[in-house]
């Protein structure tokens, strides 16, 4: 697992460039990682959120932060945002699932909402105030980030709260 700061600049790249590096990082990277701002605002908070979307990468990030024992002693709070409750709450569901057969319980919040997903993560994790948001990096690419943007990228430059993040 990589820690580094999302202002880190690598080869001398000018603060401006510096989304750059970290998304090169995320995308070229085979490790997980945790990316955190100058301070941890909810520093002392028991909460978690997992964002989870079904993709390749969530499901990873998901995996991977059981795995190293991220969620111990912690809250769970596992999410998905779309415009329909069916899929909304299966994916929270199948989230559940999983986390229960590891022997951690966690709260569901299936968000069904039009709004872009980051700006409805950024919402509850306003109300939540997590120590920490656990991630896919870029499940989603292609036709569907150029409609909507990208989740991964709006977060990372809107929220000041460490990311666990896997690709």
């Amino acid at each position: 697992m990589l820690m580094i700061g999302k202002d880190a600049n690598f080869h001398f790249t000018a603060a401006a460039e510096t989304g750059v590096s970290i998304t090169q990082l995320l995308h070229d990277n085979p490790r997980p990682v945790i990316l955190t701002g100058n301070s941890i605002p909810y520093e002392k908070s028991k909460n978690i959120l997992v964002t989870y979307d079904g993709t390749s990468a969530s499901s990873r990030a998901l995996h991977m932060a059981i795995l190293l024992g991220i969620f111990k002693g912690k809250k769970v709070h596992v999410t998905n945002i779309s415009t329909e409750e069916e899929k909304t709450t299966n994916l929270v569901s199948s989230a559940a699932k999983l986390l229960k057969n590891h022997g951690i319980d966690c709260e569901t919040h299936p968000i069904v909402s039009s709004d872009a997903p980051a700006q409805a993560i950024m919402e509850l994790s306003d109300a939540l105030k997590p120590y920490m948001i656990v991630m896919g990096a870029f499940g989603h690419g292609g036709i569907a980030a150029l409609f909507r943007g990208s989740c991964t990228k709006e977060l990372l430059k809107e929220s000041k709260i460490p990311m666990f993040m896997h690709h």
